[in-house]
This record gives structure tokens, C-alpha cells and sequence, in this order.
């Protein structure tokens, strides 16, 4: 009887000194905080950012944006989301078009722990309006505390339409230069000079003259 019990007083302090050594020994020694800096790197939590756009470039459509992206962070290097937001367009030619998009996001970033970081990211979605677009940036990030950021970028944005975009808004009889363009929707050129036709009426789909939007983009951001 006296021998069991010196066992079980063994194996219980042996126990105890181990689950005490557990919780004591890791965080005084090297191999912890290795092991705490390698969790870190690829620790996971919530990314946002707000965001407002306007690009430039196309002679005959301009855009004014704002859009909203929530997702994740993993690490402070990458991260990841889902985004929508307004697009306004101002049109040279034909009345203004709001759309809807719907897009997601990557974008990584080439440094850490100072002031000033930069990174790339890109947009690739659809929007309301049967458009595919591809947006890729660079910027740099400005950061407040931390955890919050400003961010200014310049980017390249591709639009492909796949279907009629809206109607000119025409309530006379004036004649209206609209540009000719070639199956790939890109400007038709005679002698160095843009050709252009005459069209008269009421109400000329946009999708007979304009398939193809292309420009660059500048992008103020606060990121939190």
C-alpha cells in the first residue's frame, strides 16, 4: 500500500513539474520567440479600405469611383478581398452611366515596419454593366498608427464590354462626330488623323461605337 502510494505522489509531481515547466521554460528561451515571430508572419486577421479613383487617359470616357474592399491580411506582406462600390462615367459623346462592380482584390506589400511602404496590388471583376475589367497598381501606404494607413497609387484599368453600354442623349436634330473604330475597338487612323462619321438622330447604342476602355488611374485610399 505504502509503495503505490510513493508512486502516485511520483507520477503526480512529476506531472505537475512538467505542466509547470511547460508554461515557464518557452517564453524565457530563444526557440519561443522564434517560434511566436514565424506565428506572426503568417498570422491571419481582418483588412479593409475604402478608396476613391479617377482615371484618365481615354479621350473619350472618363471615371470617377469609389469602392469598398473587406478581407484579410496573412502576415504583413499579403493580402486578399472582396470589393464593390460606384463607378461614374462622363461620356464625350453620350449621356452619364453609373455602374455597379464587383471585384477581387490582391495586392502585397514590398516592405515592412517603416513610415512609408510600398506595394502592388490588383482588381480583376465585372460590373453591372457587362464589363470585364482588370485593374493592376503601384503605390505606397502612409502609415498613422499601425494599424491604419493612407494610400496613394497610379494604376492601368482595361475595360471590355460584352454587351450595349447606354444610348447618346440626343433630343434634337444635331449632327454628331462620332469616332470609327476597327473590330478591336481601337481609333481608325487616315494620313495621321482620327476618322471620324456623322450621325444624326435620336438614340445611337453606345455599344455600335465603344467596346474597349483603357486608361490610367490615380487612387487615394484609407486602409484599416
Amino acid at each position: 500500500m505504502k509503495a503505490m502510494k510513493r508512486i502516485f505522489l511520483t507520477l503526480f509531481f512529476a506531472v505537475y513539474c512538467i505542466v509547470c515547466f511547460s508554461q515557464t521554460w518557452p517564453k524565457t528561451t530563444p526557440a519561443y520567440y522564434a517560434m511566436k515571430k514565424q506565428a506572426d508572419e503568417y498570422k491571419v486577421k481582418y483588412r479593409g479600405s475604402v478608396n476613391a479613383s479617377l482615371r484618365f487617359g481615354d479621350p473619350f470616357v472618363g471615371r470617377y469611383g469609389i469602392t469598398i474592399v473587406n478581407g484579410i491580411s496573412v502576415g504583413d506582406y499579403f493580402s486578399a478581398g472582396l470589393g464593390t462600390g460606384i463607378f461614374y462615367y462622363t461620356q464625350r459623346y453620350y449621356k452619364e452611366t453609373w455602374q455597379i462592380p464587383i471585384f477581387l482584390n490582391f495586392e502585397t506589400n514590398l516592405s515592412k515596419g517603416h513610415k512609408l511602404t510600398p506595394y502592388l496590388d490588383v482588381n480583376v471583376g465585372y460590373s453591372s454593366l457587362n464589363s470585364f475589367f482588370v485593374a493592376p497598381s503601384a503605390g505606397v501606404k502612409l502609415d498613422l498608427d499601425g494599424k491604419r494607413a493612407l494610400k496613394f497609387s497610379l494604376g492601368y484599368n482595361y475595360e471590355r464590354y460584352t454587351g450595349s453600354l447606354d444610348k447618346m442623349y440626343d433630343t434634337s436634330e444635331v449632327v454628331y462626330k462620332v469616332p470609327v473604330l476597327d473590330e478591336f475597338g481601337n481609333q481608325v487612323y487616315e494620313n495621321g488623323k482620327p476618322v471620324y462619321k456623322e450621325m444624326i438622330g435620336n438614340f445611337v447604342e453606345l455599344n455600335d461605337v465603344r467596346k474597349k476602355l483603357k486608361g490610367l488611374v490615380f487612387s487615394i485610399g484609407f486602409q484599416f
